[in-house]
């Protein structure tokens, strides 16, 4: 098994787990970084990360920060 199907299987298994009730909605939120040499094949397969999370009932909203801090550096 690679890293990425690694690190897919690893995101099954911690989006499965149900929400404590008492958690606000800024409590819900898994961010993933990954390292800088999987961003391609990561990107690549990003829809698996998706088709996992909707799986588990709860909802997927994907922001790409790639060019975030470029953008504001030459604003």
């Amino acid at each position: 098994m690679g890293r990425l199907d690694g690190l897919i299987r690893s995101h099954g298994s911690h989006i499965s787990v149900p929400w404590k009730d008492d958690a606000a909605p800024a409590q819900r939120v898994i961010i993933c970084v990954d390292q800088p040499e999987d961003g391609l094949r990561l990107r690549a397969r990003i829809t698996e990360l998706e088709l996992v999370t909707r799986g588990a009932g709860h909802e997927w909203c994907e922001f790409d920060l790639t060019d975030s801090f470029p953008r504001w550096m030459s604003a």
